[in-house]
């Protein structure tokens, strides 16, 4: 579903180009013993009205709030821009502008409440008026890092939510570290493999 909606997104002006479970290795921290492998959902290139932004998407296909696996969806995102500074020393100022957003094609953004039912946003903290108000909530993400079933429902919704949240109020990056960036993710893609009989390495799709 999300691959879908950025294959067909058609927003006047926009360019985009994106990789599809990539899998990588790379370290989060110098401290670590060894680099494990490592996988993105999504990483959206985009450039619009002269300006450069990055996306990393993580997909769940849960159907009902999960605090594991947002929390999970959460620290892998942060994680590839983690690796991003540790292995290829991206500086921080640069990095901090990747926005960051998790995808639940599966999940509606409203939920009925147990204790006052009444709907509430998924992710976000109660309202006021509700018991559970005076509970301790978790620190949940800013509004619009969650995109939810609604969000993909159609095309045109889609391109609403990329163009708010991303376009509107994404962080623009350089150009040459947007550059950069899209370097190391092409480098990514680029597979080779070992063939034991000629002892020779082999690049795949060639």
């Amino acid at each position: 579903t999300v691959y879908n909606m950025l294959k067909n997104s058609q927003i006047p002006g926009l360019k985009m180009l994106f990789f599809n479970g990539q899998r990588y290795i790379g370290k989060k921290d110098l401290l670590e013993d060894s680099e494990i492998v490592r996988e993105k959902d999504f990483s959206i290139f985009l450039e619009f009205e002269g300006k450069y932004f990055i996306i990393f998407i993580e997909a769940k296909c849960c159907d009902k709030q999960n605090k594991d696996h947002r929390k999970k969806a959460t620290s892998q995102l942060r994680d590839h821009c983690k690796v991003l500074k540790t292995a290829h020393s991206i500086q921080e100022k640069e990095v901090s502008k990747i926005l960051l957003h998790t995808a639940w094609p599966r999940l509606k953004r409203e939920y009925t409440c147990d204790h006052c039912s009444q709907q509430h946003a998924v992710y976000q903290r109660v309202p006021e008026g509700c018991p559970r108000n005076n509970q301790a909530q978790p620190e949940y993400e800013a509004a619009g890092w969650h995109l939810f079933k609604e969000n993909l429902e159609s095309q045109q919704k889609f391109n609403k939510w990329l163009k708010h949240y991303c376009l509107s109020k994404g962080k623009a990056m350089e150009q040459a570290s947007w550059r950069r960036i899209l370097k190391i993710h092409t480098q990514y893609a680029c597979g080779a493999l070992y063939e034991e009989l000629s002892k020779k390495f082999l690049l795949l799709g060639m």
